[in-house]
């Protein structure tokens, strides 16, 4: 239920150069139904996955920072789906392909949480000796959101990851 994003991600981050911070500031998507604060205005994507439940739009927000990079990505799985499978599954399924498509990476921590008392999980993942990436899904409905932060190793206890994925609101 993840596309090769966090792989990605991943190796943007090992094999960029250097790259500083901008100042945080607020970036929202109307049709997401999102906020969150980001360091500079992240560039929109879009993806089609072909999933078990059929085909899925990903809807992303890139910024690529050289050395680090933030992430927000939305997807709205059939309602039908989701009800017949199971929030508790979707979820799994969406942890357990972020940690498959991270190639090599080692799953350090995850913990169930919420967010405005929709489910969620955190997950935090290693990439060999340099990446770090932090990771917090939600299922709202039928529509999971993700954000995502992956910084150098050496960056990993500057608090912007946390910065990043603790500001996640839904707007709607």
């Amino acid at each position: 239920m993840q596309t090769p994003i966090v792989s990605m991600l991943l190796m943007l981050v090992l094999m960029a150069g250097g790259g500083g911070q901008g100042a945080w500031k607020p970036f929202a998507s109307k049709e997401g139904g999102f906020s969150v604060m980001m360091p500079g205005t992240p560039k929109p994507m879009r993806q089609s996955l072909n999933t078990q439940a059929g085909p899925i739009a990903m809807n992303m927000f890139v910024l690529d920072m050289g050395t680090t990079a933030y992430v927000v990505m939305y997807s709205d799985y059939p309602e039908d789906g989701v009800k017949k499978a199971g929030v508790a599954k979707v979820l799994k399924g969406a942890r357990d392909g972020a940690v498959n498509n991270a190639r090599g990476a080692k799953l350090l921590s995850e913990k169930q949480i919420s967010l405005n008392g929709h489910p969620g999980v955190e997950l935090k993942m290693e990439q060999g000796a340099q990446g770090i990436l932090l990771a917090r899904l939600y299922m709202v409905r039928n529509r999971l959101y993700q954000a995502i932060c992956v910084v150098p190793k050496s960056r990993a206890g500057s608090g912007d990851m946390e910065r990043f994925v603790g500001s996640f609101k839904l707007t709607k």
